[in-house]
């Protein structure tokens, strides 16, 4: 296949191509998606007056949901985030963050540490900052 070779020629010879058959079906239900070009359909929806389907907004490699685009993208379920796999990855860079101030302290804790949380960076890590901000007040949701 032409993706097995392109991958051999970029210095990864001992690719195993059938472990590659899902990631590749699946950026190519992306690809399709994107291309499909639907966001100039759905302009001309609206201001027809037309309904135009609610879908998820955010980013396709965590939720594919979100492809097609073109259709009346929501941020966020409040209720759904943070995901658990949001919890996850929090409480490992929390844990390495903690480890990396007292290293610089002395061994001791910091007195405060101080967070920016963003609607975006929430909406594209489905909750990753807010699992952050939990995880250090010990917070497990």
């Amino acid at each position: 296949k032409p993706y097995t070779k392109a991958i051999i020629d970029a210095g990864f010879p001992n690719v195993q191509e059938e472990r590659l058959e899902g990631v590749m079906k699946y950026l190519e239900f992306c690809l399709k998606q994107v291309v499909a070009n639907n966001e100039l359909g759905g302009i001309m929806e609206l201001l027809n007056g037309e309904f135009l389907m609610p879908a998820p907004g955010g980013d396709p490699i965590r939720n594919p949901d979100v492809l097609p685009t073109g259709r009346n993208m929501h941020a966020l379920d409040p209720s759904a985030i943070p995901t658990q796999a949001a919890v996850e990855v929090a409480e490992d860079v929390t844990r390495k963050l903690l480890e990396k101030l007292m290293d610089e302290n002395g061994g001791q804790y910091p007195e405060s540490i101080a967070f920016t949380l963003w609607g975006t960076d929430n909406i594209k890590t489905y909750g990753e900052s807010l699992a952050q901000v939990l995880a250090l007040v010990g917070v497990r949701p």
